[in-house]
């Protein structure tokens, strides 16, 4: 007779790049709050995310407290831009439309949600929260982070990692929002019952 198996869930990113902080993350008990994220807070936990909000840091103009689109050069962002998304913000926050979406984010998201009204997606996953979050980075003027746990159509518990900044044309309306994603997920491992990885005494 075959022995029984029992699933193990184990918490892992897929690598990401060098450091140890982009090959493993433990998964969050919920979902988090979306809450501000200025860069003298420090580190978000990820070194992509750091990265992005440094490089948003560094090509903003010493006298407005934002970047424009156009400060925003994707050759130098190079390697991180499959983490990145950018929205139009509609009517001063009440709507979203998806101008751009990084390969990574479509490749954990059901479609390619390019050019779509974010309203157009509240059915879709955690699309409810993001539209929250895009609101409070328009409000508070100033970058927003969050954390958001999700399941998958076959049943796998996954989460992501998302902090938006802020863009101005003028160097006072937000119009547009800067966005970065970094995806996790639990893996499934198979161990016989009663095997030595399984028993906690």
């Amino acid at each position: 007779m075959p022995p029984a198996y029992t699933i193990a869930m184990l918490s892992l990113q897929p690598p990401l790049g060098p450091t140890p902080e982009d090959c493993h993350r433990p998964m969050p008990e919920g979902p988090g709050e979306a809450q501000p994220w200025p860069a003298e807070k420090g580190s978000t936990g990820s070194s992509i995310i750091d990265s992005v909000q440094a490089y948003w840091q560094s090509v903003c103009p010493p006298d407005q407290p934002f970047p424009a689109r156009a400060d925003i050069d994707p050759v130098a962002l190079g390697g991180l831009l499959p983490f990145l998304f950018l929205t139009d913000v509609i009517e001063a926050g009440r709507d979203f439309r998806y101008r751009l979406v990084g390969t990574d984010i479509v490749n954990h998201t059901v479609r390619d949600n390019t050019g779509r009204l974010l309203s157009q997606l509240v059915a879709q996953g955690s699309q409810y929260n993001l539209a929250r979050l895009y609101a409070a980075a328009v409000k508070e003027r100033q970058p927003m982070m969050q954390w958001l746990v999700y399941e998958t159509g076959v049943g796998l518990r996954r989460w992501y990692q998302t902090l938006v900044l802020p863009l101005s044309a003028d160097g006072q309306a937000i119009n547009m929002l800067l966005g970065v994603a970094v995806h996790y997920q639990e893996l499934v491992a198979i161990f016989p019952v009663g095997s030595a990885r399984n028993r906690s005494d």
